[in-house]
């Protein structure tokens, strides 16, 4: 015999903090290939992208780089560390220099250990709506990498390639090596400040937060179910129309039977 159940769906919303803080990394699960097991010692520089696709503003708030796993260790210590950016020179080779480069941090001498280190204590960029920053990470000792070419003497080797080349959430993008813009390398490394056209990843991560503050109470809206009448078995979409949809709002969806009672769905 069939039953029939009366079931009620709702959504709250609520805020977390607003100053939440969103980390890209080539670590990830997903990535393949970031070792960090090529490098270049001496005074060197990396560079990569951070575009940032949302309607708001987002801050950049720490940096990490990898001590290669392998002897040598580099960077080696004491590493200085500088970190640069640009709005104009987005891709390809390029000399770093104030005209078309400004320096973000830097670090004093640092003690670094094997794996992924953060750099910056005080780093704190806005990186406007829709726009994208590229990056280089300068150190007076060497930079550890992943992917691209062994060595700088041998440009013309085949490369090794790492994927992905672009990390992505919460709408902004980390592009390194071989991602592109206008049909031209992103990742490069060289000796600074002339940076030639040898390919490479960088491996680190980037941390950011939104400058969008979640509004509390947030707007709920109207909770809209792709099946009017679900059966067991059968899965269905459950999505909100007319909410605030902001960074830093939590999800909590609902189910009652009665519309008195009401339990948390997990997940």
């Amino acid at each position: 015999m069939k039953k029939n159940v009366l079931l009620l769906l709702a959504v709250i919303l609520s805020c977390i903090n607003a100053n939440a803080q969103t980390t890209i990394t080539t670590a990830g699960l997903s990535s393949s290939g970031y070792d960090g097991t090529n490098y270049v010692t001496g005074n060197t520089a990396i560079s990569f992208a951070v575009q940032n696709t949302n309607s708001y503003a987002i801050v950049l708030k720490g940096l990490e780089a990898i001590q290669s796993p392998i002897t040598p260790s580099v960077p080696s210590n004491p590493a200085k560390f500088y970190l640069w950016y640009s709005a104009s020179s987005l891709s390809d080779t390029t000399t770093i220099s104030t005209t078309n480069w400004s320096i973000v941090d830097s670090t004093t001498n640092t003690s670094l250990t094997i794996g992924y280190n953060n750099l910056f204590s005080s780093l704190n960029l806005t990186i406007p709506a829709n726009t994208t920053y590229r990056f280089a990470l300068q150190s007076l000792t060497g930079i550890a990498f992943s992917g691209g070419y062994p060595s700088l003497s041998v440009p013309w080797s085949t490369p090794t390639y790492v994927s992905p080349s672009i990390l992505s959430t919460n709408g902004v993008n980390l592009m390194v090596g071989d991602s592109k813009i206008a049909g031209q390398d992103v990742g490069i490394i060289g000796n600074f400040p002339s940076m030639l056209t040898n390919l490479a990843w960088f491996t680190g991560s980037i941390t950011f937060e939104s400058t969008i503050a979640c509004t509390s109470p947030p707007v709920v809206g109207a909770t809209i179910s792709t099946a009017n009448n679900a059966c067991r078995d059968i899965p269905f979409t459950l999505t909100t129309a007319a909410n605030t949809a902001v960074y830093g709002q939590k999800y909590q969806w609902q189910t009652s039977q009665n519309g008195t009672s009401w339990a948390n769905v997990s997940g």
